[in-house]
């Protein structure tokens, strides 16, 4: 995370609105602590960004 990066909370991280949120503060260099029903889907989007997706 940056010195002026945010903190984005995303339930729901792992399809839909929530996944594309999630991908989009990523790429902003913000860090995202994404929830989701099954975790193993999860997977994909933790591996691509493992430092600010938790």
């Amino acid at each position: 995370m940056t010195e002026n990066g945010k903190v984005w909370l995303v339930t729901g991280a792992r399809s839909g609105f929530g996944r594309v949120i999630a991908e989009a503060a990523v790429a902003a260099g913000d860090t995202v602590v994404g929830t989701a029903r099954r975790t193993e889907a999860q997977a994909d989007p933790a591996a691509a960004h493992p430092d600010p997706l938790t």
